[in-house]
């Protein structure tokens, strides 16, 4: 390097730092380039400069693949290969500690060096790491801390609200509102979650008042179990579900866990949907002991009880059958079998008198009329006869032309105004 002219007398020191500089520049970058070249010569491994991360933290702490390379990285400064594997096998299995784990390591770094100047086990390792992370974590509460976590996950009022106001599990419902008053509400949640750097100390007081308590995972299976109908008609899956979740919520309040889910629930229905319940919880030895057949008994049961004095009806006015246990229902079986025995009998021998009555009367009579006296016209004649076949079904005639006949009259006793279209509706199905 030439010296250029000198105007002052400072010009030749100036002149001499931009050489020295210049000189250190270059053999600055002659090392660096030396020693790449002999990194490569030896593992194979050129070195690169990679450009600068621009991915937000989130997908950063996402990047696992990355975060185990430059963990491993740290880790070879600080141990050997064997306490290395061991420290990555719990850093993988912990994500957001390997994160803390990096962004830290200068600080762990310097602890590491100036207590294990030899080198650091991975057990002492471990154990460092995650009580700096624990210290963290209290000191600066973040979205992603287990106390966090906890509050934001708890069973609130409105959730047992819903559950009470979903099930018609009388046990259920009760114990909804015991649970009720010993449990925060959304909006004392939502309070604290909202803003958890200013809350706190609520919030680690929450985790720890409620930390055995009922979250959202054991809530919203219940709630979907009773709103699902699939789950709810499936007895095994329904009594799965909801079973634990009563038990779990009578040992938080501290009591034995004896309930057992209602698999059904007897709703208001019609009296005869009740009835063909009943009758399925009938055993097959049960309905032959009882005579149970599709006869006068079942007529009788559905169109209301009928006076055998020659079919004068007196309908039940309710038409409805008293709720009962299976006990309940054969003694009632069986009082209303007697009853229809004892009915058969004066029946019978009312119509014995009718016939030997008809059979008096002269042979211009119509055949299918009772003479009862003279001025009867042909609405009377019809409802006459209706009463008279009604008995003998009710008696046990099954005969087909009794049921033809019979069925015919159905539909002249609904043109007279005698029946109305229900009725008849009814009575016709039985006749079928």
């Amino acid at each position: 390097m030439s010296i250029p002219a000198q105007t002052n007398t400072t010009d030749y020191q100036v002149y001499l730092r931009k050489y020295l500089d210049g000189l250190n520049l270059e053999n600055e970058l002659n090392n660096k380039n030396f020693n790449a070249n002999y990194q490569f010569q030896k593992n194979g491994i050129q070195e690169q400069t990679e450009p600068a991360d621009t991915r937000s933290i989130e997908e950063r702490m996402a990047d696992i693949e990355k975060l185990k390379v430059q963990s491993r990285a740290m880790l070879n400064k600080v141990t050997d290969i064997t306490n290395t594997n061991e420290i990555m096998n719990y850093l993988i299995q912990n994500p957001k500690i390997m994160f803390y784990f990096i962004q830290n390591f200068t600080f762990i770094e310097e602890v590491v060096k100036k207590q294990y100047s030899m080198g650091i086990l991975a057990p002492q390792m471990i154990s460092l790491i995650y009580n700096k992370f624990l210290k963290y974590n209290e000191e600066v509460l973040i979205p992603d801390s287990n106390d966090f976590d906890l509050v934001s996950s708890l069973m609130t009022k409105e959730d047992a609200e819903e559950i009470k106001n979903a099930t018609e599990d009388p046990e259920l419902k009760d114990i909804m509102n015991q649970l009720i008053p010993s449990i925060p509400s959304r909006r004392d949640i939502a309070l604290y979650t909202n803003n958890p750097e200013k809350y706190v100390k609520e919030i680690k007081g929450f985790a720890n008042k409620y930390k055995d308590g009922l979250t959202i995972d054991d809530v919203n299976p219940v709630i979907d179990a009773l709103n699902d109908p699939a789950i709810f008609n499936d007895m095994v899956s329904f009594n799965q579900i909801v079973t634990p979740f009563g038990q779990k919520v009578q040992i938080y309040l501290g009591k034995p866990p004896t309930y057992e889910a209602v698999i059904e629930v007897e709703l208001p229905q019609k009296s005869s949907k009740i009835k063909k319940q009943r009758e399925k919880l009938l055993s097959k030895t049960e309905r032959q002991d009882l005579g149970y057949k599709q006869t006068a008994e079942q007529v009788r049961n559905e169109l209301g009880i009928f006076d055998p004095n020659f079919g004068s009806r007196q309908l039940n006015p309710t038409r409805t059958i008293e709720k009962g246990t299976p006990a309940d229902i054969i003694a009632e079986q069986k009082a209303q079998i007697n009853k229809a025995k004892k009915a058969k009998t004066s029946v019978t021998q009312a119509l014995e008198a009718q016939q030997q009555a008809a059979a008096a009367t002269p042979a211009t009579d119509p055949p299918e009329a009772v003479q009862l006296g003279s001025g009867l016209n042909n609405r009377e004649k019809h409802i006459h006869r209706y009463k008279v076949l009604k008995g003998e079904v009710v008696a046990g005639n099954t005969s087909p032309a009794v049921f033809k006949e019979l069925r015919s009259l159905v539909v002249k006793m609904v043109k007279l105004s005698e029946l109305d279209k229900s009725q008849a509706m009814m009575i016709l199905k039985e006749l079928k």
